[in-house]
């Protein structure tokens, strides 16, 4: 039987080719396929690095058979446990302490006004200067002053000689109204002599109004102080009871606080009492005046600290604190900030076991309830949980303790204690 024969493809059909070489080509987005001999080389290098890793192991298991195995435990640092101090408490005797805030002003101070009005002919002082007692502030011209009191003391005069006249007729009719003076004649030189004592007496007053002027002219320093605020300069014309500057001491300033009634039941007149300024300089001052009553509808009553200021380190409207006690020595118990810590919103005393041995111990705590303090010394007060007596643990200030921490008792350096705690 004959087979047929399959026919071939003429050397211009591409039609198969093209066919064959679709289907073994890589779909879009595929990786690329690698071929036969770039498969075998990647094998080839993947086992050269595995080898290469299994010297290295054995090398290194080698080298470390030859360490001595004591050298290979590892070093741990023993932990010490903080060091505390034990502290029974003790209470202590304070008065409470106040610190307010106020501004200084002068003692004393005047308002410069002249009670007459004229030409200001001097002004030979400065504002800010500083002025001894008598010294002069401020003069009117003293010409029309002068004028004055010499036409008051001329009309003096007259009226006197006029009084002399009238005395002497009063006594010529007194002694002729026994036989030619008639009692008219009587009656009418006791009213010339009573008007000659009115035109005296209205002389009189004249003078010492001219004087009064004359000494008003003029205003001296009442102390020894400082001028301040002159608005007028010399020349310029004043008017009775014009304010022309101010004039206040500054060897003493006070500062005025208002306090509450608490407070003032506790302060007596000259009580000592410290000023501070801006630069923590401290003065020394007293308690100088205490309100009776309040002051307005406050209810606060005013108080007046003075301090000295001879050699005028301090001025008038500088802000300064007034530190100061009141009321009667209260019983307190202190311990160090670093005794104290808090846990979920309350506060916890360091405090050591019932039983303890000689060496290292876990801190116990109590709760208690804090009051004031000073953060910057590093003690605070404590209201309720411990009394007299009670033993707290003190650890140093750079120490955090908490309650089931290991510490041992030994000596602390850099934290704060009481008084009868000693060091």
């Amino acid at each position: 039987m004959s087979e047929a024969a399959s026919p071939t493809p003429s050397p211009g059909d591409d039609s198969s080719g093209a066919e064959e070489s679709s289907s073994l080509a890589p779909a879009a987005g595929a990786p690329p396929v690698p071929t036969a001999g770039e498969g075998g080389s990647q094998i080839a290098r993947g086992a050269r690095l595995l080898l290469g890793l299994a010297v290295l192991g054995l090398a290194v298991k080698g080298m470390i058979s030859l360490v001595p195995k004591e050298d290979l435990v590892p070093f741990v640092t023993p932990q010490v446990p903080p060091r505390v101090q034990v502290l029974e408490l003790q209470a202590e005797q304070f008065v409470q302490t106040e610190e307010r805030y106020a501004r200084l002003q002068p003692c004393q101070e005047w308002t410069l006004r002249l009670e007459v009005g004229g030409r200001l002919a001097q002004r030979p002082v400065m504002n800010g200067q500083e002025c001894e007692p008598g010294r002069l502030l401020l003069a009117l011209d003293p010409i029309p002053f002068k004028a004055e009191v010499s036409a008051a003391e001329a009309r003096l005069r007259n009226t006197e000689s006029g009084l002399r006249l009238s005395e002497a007729e009063l006594e010529r009719v007194k002694a002729l109204s026994a036989s030619t003076a008639t009692q008219r004649d009587l009656d009418a030189a006791l009213a010339e002599r009573d008007q000659s004592l009115a035109l005296k007496a209205e002389a009189n007053a004249a003078l010492r109004q001219a004087l009064f002027r004359l000494e008003h002219s003029s205003l001296f320093a009442p102390t020894k102080g400082v001028v301040s605020q002159l608005s007028v300069e010399a020349g310029a014309v004043v008017v009775p009871s014009q304010t022309l500057g101010r004039f206040a001491r500054r060897d003493v300033l006070i500062a005025k606080i208002l306090v509450s009634a608490e407070v003032r039941r506790g302060l007596v007149v000259g009580q000592e009492a410290t000023l501070v300024d801006d630069v923590e300089r401290v003065y020394p001052a007293v308690l100088a005046r205490g309100a009776p009553v309040p002051s307005g509808t406050s209810g606060q009553f005013e108080v007046e600290f003075e301090v000295k200021n001879s050699d005028r380190r301090l001025l008038p409207g500088e802000p300064v604190r007034v530190r100061f006690s009141h009321g009667k020595a209260l019983a307190r118990l202190r311990v160090p900030r670093g005794t104290v810590y808090e846990e979920y919103g309350l506060w916890r005393a360091l405090v050591p076991p019932a039983e303890r041995g000689s060496g290292a111990f876990r801190a116990g705590s109590a709760p208690v309830v804090l009051g004031p303090g000073d953060a910057l010394a590093g003690w605070v007060t404590i209201h309720s949980g411990l009394r007299v007596g009670s033993k707290v643990l003190v650890p140093d200030r750079v120490v955090r303790v908490r309650e089931g921490q290991n510490v041992a008792v030994g000596q602390i350096d850099s934290t704060w204690l009481p008084p009868y705690a000693g060091r």
